[in-house]
Order: C-alpha cells, then structure tokens, then sequence
C-alpha cells in the first residue's frame, strides 16, 4: 500500500504505489489548493461537489424569481459546466505531473512557494489539450523537484503558447549545446541574413519564425549582432545532447567561441529544459563546421595522435537542475 497524507478536510490524499518521497511532495505542493483523493484510476476533486452545491442554491434561489429564473438557471448551469472542465483539466495535469516526477534523490527538500502553486493551477485550468497539458504537468513537476525553477512571469507565457507555438519553439531546442562558462543555448548562425541553408532545411526555421518567438518573449533575436562567449580560451569543450566536443583554437590564440544570433530569454532558459527537443546530427554538424571557419577544431584533427574521451552528457543534479533539454 502507498502512504497516505490527510490535508486539511474530510478528503484523503492517498500517494499510489512507487511514487516514494516525490510524490508525497507533490501532494503537499497541491493540496491546499486541490483537496486530492487519488487512486489508481483517477483523481477526484472537492471542487466539483462545491461546484455543484453552489449551482444547487443558485437554482433554488432562481426559482423563487419567477421573472429572472430562466436566465439565473441558465448561468448557473454555464458556471457549473465551466467549473467541471477546468476540475477536469486540473486533475488532467496533476496526473501528468506525478508520471513526470524525477527520482527521489533529484528532489530538493525546499517546498513549493504557495502563492506559485495557486499561480501555477490559475494559469493551467482552462487548458484542455492533451499536449499543452504534457508542458504544464513537466512544469509542476520540474518545480516540486527545485523550487524556483519557473518563473510566475513564465507562468503567464506558456498560458498563452499555442500548440504551433511549443513546437516551433521545440524546433529551436534542436539546436541547443551546452557552452561551458555561458550554459544551455542555442547555436544558430547566420549567412547573408538567412539561417545557414543545412540548419533551416531541417529545423525549418526562418526569420520570420525566430521573430515571433522573439515577440512571445522565449528568445532573443538580433540579425545584425552575433553573440559570443565572454572569455576568451585556447580550449573549450561544447556538447550537443550527448555528444562532447573538444576544441581548441588555431595556434594557441586566445578568442571567443562564435554563439550564432539567437539566446534565450530567461523564460526561454526556463522552458528549454522540458522542451522534449532532440537533437540531430545536421544541426551538430553545421555548428561545428561553423566553428572550424572561426579558428576552432576539433582536438582530434589538430593532434591525431591525441586520446581523447567524450565529455559527460547532460546530468541532472540532485536539486532537479538539467543540464540540456530533457530528450
């Protein structure tokens, strides 16, 4: 049997079977806003029977005004209706959020700021779609792991993701590397104010695509200024998903590693890390050739006779921190 957790009322919080600690957490996180009796096959909510016995009084009201019952039943019913679909799309979520739950060992034991919580399901009740739903439950999730890890701003900009959206930005991921001293960003050059020809066949990215991103507020976009890391090194090790990197810079100069015309906003930075982006090879493959045209090479190419092992791919802390998009 799970562990069970009585919050504050007549509804038990029942944890399923080999969830453990993280799971009991996140039925912490919610249940002062959701009062939660979960079982294997559904979660029920208190909110429901309110709504209902709030309808059931209007109603009653309604029928001692003769002259206004008609409209007073038909809004009562209207508020019911609504009431039950965002219950439904709350318990939706929080389904999806225990399934998306980190090991114990990845979850701080720092609880949920309470106002982000109430924040979290104000923001998320009236999303009814299965994919849109992934998002916020991987939100919930990433946040009873390290709390403070979104945002209530980031909050705010997912509510207001469409589906195109969320893919179009997933697309964006796909170019994502870690820079070691700069963090999760994407590599997008540019040629003559184009995405390189290899990158945009794939990604299907242009300018126009980077724009909105830009004017939703997940990127930066900037087609004249090209970013780049801050110091200047001799060596770097970048690493695309998986995939390490070593590269050192042409006869020892010491320069900065070209990072293309696209960053990340801080609700970019926050949202990259659930993106479920993956990578692919051309991507890789155009960045580095970027980088060989910059004066970088690979280790292997400037010493042949150099072993050199791959770096470590992206890890997650014990505090729930990704380093790379979740793939």
């Amino acid at each position: 049997m799970g562990k069970a957790k009585k919050p504050t009322g007549s509804v038990q919080i029942t944890i399923p079977d080999g969830f453990g600690r993280a799971a009991e957490k996140l039925a912490d996180t919610i249940h002062h806003v959701v009062d939660l009796a979960m079982g294997p096959d559904r979660i029920r909510a208190k909110i429901i029977a309110e709504a209902e016995g709030q309808a059931a009084a209007m109603v009653i009201f309604a029928e001692g005004r003769a002259k206004v019952q008609g409209v007073e039943a038909r809004a009562v019913a209207r508020l019911r209706k609504r009431e039950v679909r965002r219950q439904e799309n709350i318990e939706s979520i929080t389904k999806k959020a225990f399934d998306a739950l980190p090991p114990p060992v990845q979850v701080s034991e720092q609880p949920v700021n309470q106002d982000w919580t109430s924040r979290f399901f104000q923001e998320c009740q009236d999303i009814s779609d299965e994919q849109m739903q992934q998002i916020w439950a991987r939100i919930l999730a990433g946040e009873v792991a390290r709390p403070g890890s979104f945002a209530p701003r980031t909050l705010s900009i997912v509510r207001d993701l469409t589906k195109e959206d969320a893919d179009l930005f997933a697309k964006v991921c796909s170019f994502t590397w870690d820079i070691p001293g700069t963090g999760i960003i994407p590599v997008i050059h540019m040629v003559d104010g184009l995405v390189d020809g290899q990158q945009s066949a794939k990604a299907e990215l242009d300018i126009g695509m980077l724009m909105h991103l830009t004017s939703i507020g997940l990127i930066e976009f900037n087609v004249v200024t090209e970013y780049g890391t801050v110091e200047t090194r001799t060596e770097i090790a970048p690493s695309y998903y998986s995939r390490g990197h070593q590269l050192k810079s042409d006869g020892g100069v010491r320069r900065s590693l070209s990072l293309g015309h696209v960053v990340f906003t801080s609700a970019g930075a926050e949202l990259a890390r659930i993106s479920n982006a993956v990578g692919n090879d051309q991507h890789e493959k155009a960045a580095l050739d970027k980088w060989s045209t910059k004066g970088w090479k690979e280790a292997t190419d400037v010493a042949e006779t150099q072993q050199l092992g791959p770096s470590k791919p992206p890890q997650m802390d014990c505090e729930g921190q990704v380093h790379g998009p979740l793939v």
